[in-house]
């Protein structure tokens, strides 16, 4: 009798547990996240070391990217900027507003839950990789 009372109140609080926040999981993505969905679609990526102060978005500064085909020899290659915010909510705040600064340079955005990727297509060509960051954001 206590053992199927013990297994009733386990079951019970396993029940209740799965429908925490009704019963959707809050994932957030990490930069980590986002950079290795994007190298799986087969692109390199690697890290720029720059200051991204004056780039912040309600103080969330972009880490900085390189993006080439792997055997690709680019004078200049292309670059992505990655922001994570705390929350999908917060990204979208931060973004609603977002605008590009006067370039002729081609660029496209891309988000996904807590994650906003902004693409500098330096080759003149956002298909290059557009599609390539975009199923990378899609799989996340």
């Amino acid at each position: 009798m206590k053992f199927q009372a013990v297994i009733f109140i386990f079951a019970i609080v396993l029940v209740l547990s799965g429908c925490a926040n009704g019963g959707k999981a809050v994932s957030k993505l990490t930069l980590d996240d986002v950079i290795t969905a994007i190298r799986t679609e087969g692109p390199s990526v690697v890290p720029l070391s720059r200051d991204g102060k004056s780039y912040a978005l309600n103080n969330v500064k972009p880490s900085f990217f390189t993006i080439a085909n792997a055997n690709e020899d680019a004078g200049k290659p292309e670059e992505i900027k990655v922001y994570i915010f705390e929350s999908e909510k917060a990204m979208k705040e931060a973004t609603k507003n977002f605008v590009f600064a006067e370039e002729t340079t081609p660029r496209e955005t891309y988000k996904q839950k807590n994650a906003f990727v902004v693409y500098y297509a330096y080759g003149g060509k956002i298909e290059k990789f557009g599609y390539t960051i975009d199923s990378a954001m899609k799989k996340l």
